[in-house]
């Protein structure tokens, strides 16, 4: 019978009457990588992988790549088929790192160079041409790879990280048992306009300040749940002397989960200014599994996480004119706070993620390996 090699997170995606014994799961994680330059440090994968390889006949190999891990592998592609791996199978799970290798070439955040950029991309595309079978997360994704030359075999979309079950009690109670805030003092007696995930420049944490100031909500917080830098919001806020209407909790990764329960509206402002379109943005898909109406401008993968509803009447087109865009999110905040529509979009998000048959695509991935 054959057998199959795959990254660990598969784990977490497919079920366990899917997963089939010969499925061999492979976790990567200790492999160290280096962002900031091209010497990737790979032996320690290469030599790993390779070991199972020759000592379990392994046949073929499925990786889930959040960052660019494919790349390490490309000079031991040859050498893995070699030992009589048959098909090497990608999915793209379409986070921060995929972008990088489809970025215009002098645009080198985050290398050290435009030359390591460019190497970069040119060793993470050849990776990718030699794999058997691509799969990505969305339709905004594949437009993306398909523009860069590479031919995608299909679609299977990512799984929400909320748990989908509106337990405001338990976040809350969690949020409680956390030490204090980094900045600013949590009301529960407030309504909260919610920035959950990853504190990074990437998402706009500033545009998403200065919609909700634009908005003057009556007894409203903005609160960022999630690690990363702070300092620009805390200046701003400070500078603003606004600091009773905004809450930073550092809320552990493990945790954040919860933190989409506690919520009563999703902001997600991430504008494009950093050249960084998420294709399938998780914060949003796990506040529409929620059941909460997310303002979000229209950009990358975000339609495709939530529902007709909520996209036609909480979303902004994108404007090249980033002070337009905060005013436009804030009217449309305003709007989410109408307590018909915040209960009938958030139903409607959550139907709509719900309706999406998420693990038939993974068994589809799985049955093309088996099939291999």
């Amino acid at each position: 019978m054959p057998k199959h090699l795959a990254s660990g997170e598969v784990a977490a995606q497919v079920n366990a009457s899917t997963n089939p014994s010969q499925l061999k799961l492979f976790f990567y994680g200790q492999c160290a990588l280096s962002k900031s330059t091209i010497s990737l440090n790979h032996f320690e994968l290469s030599a790993r992988i390779n070991e199972i390889v020759r000592t379990q006949h392994i046949d073929s190999i499925f990786f889930v790549s959040a960052f660019p891990e494919l790349a390490v592998l490309e000079p031991e592609m040859d050498a893995l088929r070699r030992l009589g791996v048959k098909s090497i199978v990608c999915f793209l799970r379409g986070k921060d790192g995929y972008f990088w290798p489809f970025r215009e070439a002098e645009k080198s955040y985050p290398f050290s160079s435009i030359f390591a950029a460019r190497s970069f991309r040119s060793i993470y595309l050849k990776s990718l041409r030699k794999c058997d079978a691509l799969y990505c997360v969305s339709e905004f994704q594949r437009t993306k790879m398909e523009a860069a030359g590479l031919q995608i075999s299909g679609i299977v979309p990512s799984f929400p990280e909320s748990h989908g079950v509106n337990d405001v009690v338990r976040a809350k109670e969690i949020l409680a048992a956390l030490s204090e805030p980094r900045f600013g003092t949590l009301d529960s007696g407030k309504r909260w306009v919610g920035v959950v995930g990853r504190i990074h420049k990437d998402k706009s944490p500033l545009k998403a300040l200065d919609a909700f100031c634009q908005a003057k909500l009556l007894n409203t917080q903005l609160c960022f749940f999630g690690e990363g830098d702070i300092l620009p919001i805390s200046r701003e806020v400070e500078r603003r002397q606004i600091t009773s209407k905004i809450a930073i909790a550092n809320v552990p990764i493990e945790h954040l989960p919860d933190m989409y329960s506690a919520i009563d509206v999703c902001l997600h402002t991430a504008c494009g200014e950093n050249d960084f379109e998420d294709p399938r943005p998780s914060s949003v898909l796990s506040a529409a599994f929620a059941g909460k109406p997310v303002v979000a401008m229209d950009i990358g993968g975000v339609s495709e996480c939530v529902s007709t509803l909520n996209i036609q009447r909480l979303f902004v087109d994108r404007h090249e004119s980033l002070d337009q865009c905060s005013t436009e999110l804030a009217d449309k905040l305003a709007t989410a706070f109408e307590p018909d529509l915040q209960i009938k979009v958030g139903k409607a998000n959550r139907e709509y993620i719900r309706s999406l048959d998420l693990i038939s695509g993974f068994e589809k991935v799985i049955q093309y390996v088996q099939s291999i």
